[in-house]
Formats: C-alpha cells, structure tokens, sequence
C-alpha cells in the first residue's frame, strides 16, 4: 500500500509510522528517531527518556508542530476512487458495495484504513455469491494528494475462476420425491457454487422431510471441488416418522379451551408437521383472546407419537376508547368506542361505535353510530357472521338537477340522513385473501339543500341489495406498506326480486402497490375503476350512489367530492415516499380521476395535462400533484399534502376554481 507520494511500506512499519505523521523537513528526521527508539528501547530506562526529549523536540520545531495532521483519526474525503481487475461486477456495483468509500451523487467516499477492509469484505463476499471462491484484493493504494486533504484510492482485484456446481446427491431420502427437495434448495445443478447456501440448504432438507412426519431426521453434506467444478452430497438419515400425539390446553380462564381447540390445523393422529404448530399458533393469536401463545412439542414416545401442550395467557377482552383530531375533510373529529371480545363468554364480538365532527360548526358534517356483532364460527366452520346497524348523517356536495327545457340546477350541499342494517358471511381461502357476501338494508333521505328544490327528490327510499366482495391483501404494513400489494373487487345488485325504491348493478375494482426503491425510498400506485347502472331507467339512479372524488384519499388538489358525480369512475395516483430524518418523511404525488354520466364521453382528448380555463370541460380527466410531509407516529403516519390542481377550470356558475388545497389526514392516501 502506498502511503504519501513516494513513500512503500509494509503493513508493520504503517502501523508504527502512523502516530508520528509529520510533513515537511522533520518527516525524515520522526521516521529516524523512531528507529533509533526501538534499538535503544531495549537496553533500559534510558532508551526511553531519550526517546521522550527527541518527540519533544521534534514537536516544538517551527512549523513542524503546525504542520501536524492527525488524518487517521479522523475520515478523509475520497477524491478518486479507482477500481480494477473486475469482469463479473461492474464497477458501478462495486462502488454500490462500498458504503463508505464508495461515495454517491450527493457525498464522495470517506478514507479510513478500517473502513476500506469492511468495504472490500463486502465486495469479496458478493464474489463468493457468485461463485467467485477465490476472489481476493490483489492490490490497494491510497495516495494523499500535496495538502493531505484529499486521497486517491486504487482497487485491484483478482477475480478467478467461477465454481459452478456440477451436480447434488442425496442419498438416504424416505417416501420424499427428490425433485421435491430441490426445487427448495438456493443452489442449484448448473448454476455458481456458494459455500453459505450449505447451512441454508441442509435446514431446508431438515423442513421438507419434518413437513412430512420426520420431525428427528439429520442431514450432513460433502462438497468435492476439482479446478473450477463442484460436486455436493447429501447424507440423510430421517429418523422414524412421528404422528401427533395427545394435545394438551393451559391457560383458559373467561376464555373457552374449545376456542383454542378449532383453530388448531392438526389433529391427535395425524402425521406431524412442524408448519402445523406455527399456523396454529397465528390462528390463535389473531383470535383476539390472547396476548400470547406458545405451542410446545413433547419428547418422542415409545410409540412414535410426539405430545402437544398449547399455553396461552389471555388478555382484556373489554376496551374502551375515545379520540380526537383534525382533516380537511371532516375537520374537528371526535370519537368513541367500547367493545368486548368475548361477549357472554360465548366468543363473540360485541361493539359500540360513536362519531361526531367538525364540532365547532352548525353543519356538522358528519355524525355515526353504530353498533356490530361477530360471530367468528358461524355453522361450526371458520366462516365469519357480521351483524351490523349503523345511522350516519353527512354532507353530500355538487348535487346537479336535470330539468327538462331548462339549464341543469346545481345544488352545493344537501344533508343525507342514511340508516343501514346488514348482515355478511366471510370466509377466509388463505392468509392475505377472503372472500364476503353482504345483504343490505337502507333507509335514505335528503334534507336541507343549499336551493330550493322539487319535495319529490327530498322523499326518503329504500335500497335492498346483496353484494359480493374479494380481496388479496399482501402488504407488509397495514397503515405504512412499503412492500407488497392489496385488490379490491366488489358487485352488487339492488331492487329487483330484493324490493325497494332503487333497482341498479354497481362494480368496483381496485389495486395498489408498493415497491421499494432504497433502504428510505417507497413508490406507490394506486388505479381504481366502478361502474353503476340503473335497472329502472337513467333518472330512477339515486344521486347518494353514483360516483364522486377529489380530496384526501382521492385527487389531491381538490376539495372532498367536488369531482364528478358521475356512473363511471376511473381514479389513479402515484406516490414517492421518503423517509427524511427522526420522524418525519417527505411525499412528491400526482394524482387524477373523474366520473362521467355516460361511457361515450370519456374520451382521449379530455386526458391532456394542459388547456386554458375556458376549455376545460366537466368531462375532463381532472390532475392533481404536490408535496406533502408525513409524522410517523404509532398510530400510523400523520400527513400533511399541498395539492394543486393542473387544469383549473371555471365552473357553470362562472366562479374559477382555487388552485390548490391544502389537506391534513392520518395513514397514507392509498
């Protein structure tokens, strides 16, 4: 390694050499006393007072003393970092490997001894991933430039041969196809031989034949390398196959021991599997009942049998709850909520839900309440009953009055007063996807209008209908996802041979999903589409059920429902999440959506991003796009969005839209 402009030394005399890093005339003259030090060290007391007086000295020297720059201690910027010798990995890679001398756009590398070996551990490691077994830094160099403030590092590597795995035998398998095992192994016949898939693998083979009843089986490996081929075996020996033993319940009090019983996937006599015990054990928790659980394996038996006891500790099934915030959509929010888990001791779920916002106003725009029943084994199977009356009041806003040989009316608000009962069956098919059908029951009527308006269209309905609802729900995080994705799917039918005042088939299809980018980076996307069609003629639709959007958790930039309404719905939207420092993240978005009365006016030339205010029409797809900031909180993320619109538009009362909106809201939009 190459240390100053002209200076080849070993790692021994670098590691003396460092402490007494001097620069100018007295660099030769620290280099000799330490020398002279060492040789005289050794014959006593006064080998050291000399040594003493010359580092004295030395330092006292003029300019030598100002001169001194303790660089080691302390990281210095990289101004160039020069790789060679590499084929397999690229150099943009290599440098992506290099944490801390690897620099990026915004910061250069930083230079200290110990942190150059961990980044070339890490190359060196990646090589090995790919076969490389006996990569190894051939050379390095760090060369300071004339002031010492920069340094140039040069990486030479040798790559060497790639070891590719020729071929993997397993000798001592039970009833368990081979192909089977393979298929879960990381390395693979024909593909680079990495020595830490080993221990990986070999607990792979020990998973595959436990899921089969062979809970005791052990499993050792060989490799034979010769030149740049590889060869692996396998020796098994499975032990004897084990079937479920007694099962065993502890720690049921208010509780029942059946309810842990049920969710149980094994039987006694069955074959053992050792998945079977952690499914359990998430069925159990996720019950609600219990703040732990903990599923034990007994020794084996004479009999080839293994006891299961199963101990949970229950938690509070009661709970009471009251909170408070602030959007832009309801405003000042309040709310309340008791529920009990184990209603009567008999597993059911009993709850009591209350809220009322924007407080301080004399038009509250919302108040609900309501109050559910769940019964999670509904006919002795794991379907789920709901039984749910709800009474909500709200705003519903930008109501269009069709008049025959008259200019459409439009109404700002009406207050919609909405009593709901209903009851649903779901059932589970895995662990990220379900499946319901709901029957509903409402009562609707409209009140208060911001214009006079025909009494007609005030008298209350009734709306009967049964629904069908899928969804996959793979995130990560329920309230901040950053992997995975969620689809929606939802039909019903109203009126007909289910009675009441509205007839209509409505769809609704939605996706989004999130990818992440970098350890702080998340992209989102979300894209929406529905659909409502009248059974009874177009003006028999009530307006309550076609579709609107603009606001928080739709199109940014505009106020709550002010888009639309419409029978067709098209929505999308983008995010870029950032997480910044401590709790705060940063948020770019763009958003867009519309709703349109009819298909054939949703046409290619209303999707442009840009027209005067004159020509945008209703039927344009409406943009929006900001920023936001985001306080990641317990709860979930509170967020702040500045929404502006891209095509502003002035409205049918001559009244120019405002530009932007800004929103307060808690959780992500999507």
């Amino acid at each position: 390694m190459t240390i100053g402009n002209t200076e080849h030394l070993s790692r021994a005399e670098r590691g003396r050499c460092r402490p007494l890093s001097l620069r100018g005339s007295g660099t030769a003259s620290a280099h000799a006393a330490a020398g002279e030090a060492e040789t005289r060290g050794a014959g006593g007391p006064a080998g050291s007072w000399i040594i003493r007086l010359v580092l004295l000295l030395l330092l006292l020297l003029p300019g030598t003393a100002t001169a001194y720059q303790p660089r080691t201690l302390a990281s210095t910027p990289i101004r160039k970092l020069t790789i060679e010798g590499n084929e397999a990995l690229t150099t943009k890679e290599i440098r992506g490997l290099m944490v801390h001398s690897g620099g990026s756009w915004f910061r250069s590398g930083r230079y200290r001894p110990r942190w150059l070996e961990k980044d070339l551990e890490q190359v060196i490691h990646r090589y090995g991933n790919l076969g490389y077994l006996e990569a190894r830094v051939l050379e390095k160099q760090a060369t300071w430039s004339g002031d010492r403030r920069t340094v140039d590092i040069r990486v030479v590597f040798e790559e060497g041969p790639r070891t590719i795995l020729d071929s993997i035998r397993i000798e001592g398998l039970p009833d368990v196809p081979r192909e089977e095992i393979l298929a879960r192994l990381s390395l693979a016949e024909g593909k680079a031989y990495n020595r830490e898939f080993l221990s990986r693998d070999r607990a792979r083979i020990q998973s595959v034949l436990a899921e089969r009843g062979y809970p005791e089986a052990s499993v050792e490996e060989e490799e034979s390398i010769e030149g740049a081929r590889a060869r692996l075996f396998y020796r098994v020996d499975p032990g004897p196959r084990v079937r479920v033993g007694p099962i065993a319940v502890a720690g049921t009090e208010t509780t029942q021991e059946h309810f842990v019983r049920r969710e149980l996937v094994f039987r006694e006599g069955d074959w053992f599997r050792r998945g079977s015990l952690l499914d359990s054990r998430d069925r159990i928790f996720r019950t609600g009942f219990y703040a732990n659980v903990a599923i034990f394996r007994e020794p084996l038996t004479e009999e080839n049998t293994v006891p299961i006891r199963v101990e949970v500790r229950e938690k509070n099934v009661r709970s009471f709850g009251f909170g408070c915030g602030f959007g832009t959509e309801d405003r000042f929010r309040a709310s309340l909520d008791w529920s009990n888990r184990n209603w009567l001791r008999s597993g059911k779920r009993l709850a009591f839900e209350v809220v009322y916002s924007d407080l301080y106003s004399d038009r509250p725009i919302e108040q609900k309440y309501e109050v559910s029943l769940i019964e999670p084994w509904m006919f002795r199977t794991r379907t789920v009953g709901l039984w749910k009356v709800a009474h909500e009041r709200l705003n519903i806003e930008n109501f269009t009055i069709k008049q025959e040989g008259a200019a459409d009316r439009v109404v700002a608000r009406y207050r919609l007063n909405e009593t709901t009962a209903s009851f649903s069956l779901s059932r589970e098919f895995s662990r990220i996807a379900k499946g319901s059908v709901v029957y509903s029951f409402e009562y609707a009527e409209a009140a208060d209008p911001t214009e006079p308006v025909d009494p007609e269209l005030l008298e209350p309905d009734v709306t009967r209908s049964l629904g069908i609802v899928l969804e996959r729900d793979g995130r990560d995080h329920l309230l901040d996802p950053s992997r995975g994705a969620r689809g929606h799917a939802n039909a019903e039918i109203a009126g007909s041979v289910l009675g009441g005042d509205n007839e209509f088939v409505k769809g609704v299809i939605s996706g989004t999903a999130y990818r992440t980018l970098g350890e702080r980076v998340v992209l989102a996307g979300r894209l929406q589409a529905g659909s409502i069609r009248s059974l009874a003629g177009d003006g028999a639709l009530p307006d309550y059920k076609r579709f609107r959007s603009g606001g928080a958790n739709t199109v940014r930039g505009y106020r709550e429902n002010t888009i639309g309404p419409g029978k067709h719905l098209i929505l999308a939207g983008a995010e870029l999440r950032l997480r910044l420092f401590w709790r705060l993240g940063g948020v770019l978005f763009a958003d867009g959506g519309n709703a349109w009365e009819d298909l054939g006016r949703i046409r290619v030339k209303d999707w442009r991003l840009h027209a005067g205010e004159s020509e945008v029409a209703v039927d344009d797809f409406r943009y929006g796009v900001g920023a936001g900031i985001r306080l990641y909180t317990p709860v979930g993320p509170l967020r702040m969005d500045y929404g502006r619109k891209v095509k502003p538009r002035v409205t049918e009362t001559g009244k120019r839209e405002s530009d932007s909106v800004l929103h307060f809201s808690i959780g992500q939009a999507f």
